[in-house]
Parts: structure tokens; C-alpha cells; sequence
């Protein structure tokens, strides 16, 4: 589903990122089969953090404080079975959770 909306906003560069953030919070779990899954605030963080944001950055662009959002991270890393935030996104890009980050351009 949500590459479904990444798929649409690729195409349609005009949409605001409010949006974008209704869409993500009103998704249900994202889950397969046997796994336990990522609410869409998690799968949000996720993303932001594959598309290279740091912590301060991401708790800005979400206003939320860093607390909140480590233990965001916590959660994330618990139901994915991972130590670190490389191999949660390594996972969720192969499971679909999110989209992968476009590879940045060399002049």
C-alpha cells in the first residue's frame, strides 16, 4: 500500500507532505503473514531514516521529541528482530515496508 502512495507521489510532485502524512497514519498495520507489524508511525520514522535523516531531524520534521522517537527506534528493532537502525530499513525495504531511497547522483 504504501508503495502505492510513493508510486502516486513520485508522479505527482504537487502533493504536501501533510498529506502524504495523513495517508501514512491512517494505513493499517502493515503485516505479513506470521510477522508482527509496523504501525504507520514506525514505517513513517523508517523511511526518513532510510532516506538519510538523522534523529534531530526526524524528531523535528515529526514534532516529537527524541525520546519518543528512540523509543519508536526500541519498538522498530524489537518487532523486526534487528540491533540497529541499518538492518531495520535492510528489512523493511525487502519485506515492502518501505521504499528504497534513491541512489544519489555523482556529477
Amino acid at each position: 500500500m504504501t508503495a502505492a502512495i510513493y508510486n502516486v507521489i513520485d508522479k505527482q510532485p504537487g502533493l504536501f507532505e501533510q498529506q502524504l502524512q495523513h495517508a501514512l497514519q491512517t494505513l493499517p498495520l502493515l503485516t505479513r503473514p506470521g510477522e508482527q507489524g509496523l504501525n504507520a508511525r514506525e514505517t513513517q520514522i523508517l523511511q526518513l531514516i532510510a532516506d538519510g535523516l538523522k534523529d534531530k531531524e526526524i524528531a523535528k520534521r515529526l514534532n516529537i521529541g527524541q525520546c519518543s522517537l528512540k523509543n519508536t527506534l526500541h519498538n522498530i528493532y524489537e518487532k523486526l528482530e534487528v540491533k540497529d537502525r541499518t538492518q531495520a530499513v535492510l528489512i523493511a525495504i525487502s519485506k515492502g515496508f518501505i521504499r528504497q531511497p534513491p541512489y544519489p547522483k555523482h556529477n
